[in-house]
């Protein structure tokens, strides 16, 4: 099993791709049952809590795992922390574990990429070169995307993609 810190996280998952491999995935279909919750007392600070999210495609799984711990700040921790497990399906060998920020992170902005793709063709080429703001580590993450989305440097690329949906 391979292990890919933030790095390599980010370096194993470049937004073209991933935007594409997405739009894919999205088409075919994907099973992802709901997400689990589950909350641990502690002693003398606020509860912690575990979430557990799963998603499974005909060839391989995952599973995302998230703690939430809010007495880290006591700590000078991260509050937040996350993996990603990827295993094939029909062995369930594991193939590698992710740095959950990172792919959280990069997949939000992917699917926001993605979405414009269709749904604002005519702006995709503004929405690469536009600011982001927001709340948390998103707005970077956005704008990498957009700007290094094949799919919006050229309006060639966009009208082959409407042409193939319509």
């Amino acid at each position: 099993m391979k292990v890919f810190d933030a790095q390599a996280t980010a370096e194993a998952l470049p937004f073209d791709a991933l935007i594409n491999q997405m739009e894919t995935l999205f088409a075919k279909g994907l099973t992802a049952p709901g997400r689990h919750r589950h909350t641990m007392p502690m002693s003398d600070e606020p509860g912690a809590t575990l979430l557990l999210m799963s998603a499974w495609t005909e060839t391989v799984g995952c599973v995302k795992v998230v703690t939430t711990t809010p007495g880290n700040s006591a700590r000078k921790l991260p509050a937040i922390a996350g993996s990603v497990l990827v295993f094939y399906r029909t062995t369930g060998a594991h193939l590698a574990l992710l740095d959950g920020a990172v792919l959280t992170a990069r997949r939000t902005a992917a699917a926001s990429a993605l979405a414009a793709r269709y749904l604002a063709p005519d702006m995709a080429q503004q929405f690469w070169r536009s600011e982001f703001t927001g709340c948390g580590t998103e707005p970077p993450f956005a704008h990498a995307a957009f700007a290094d989305a094949a799919s919006f440097r050229g309006r060639g690329m966009l009208f082959v993609t409407l042409q193939r949906i319509s």
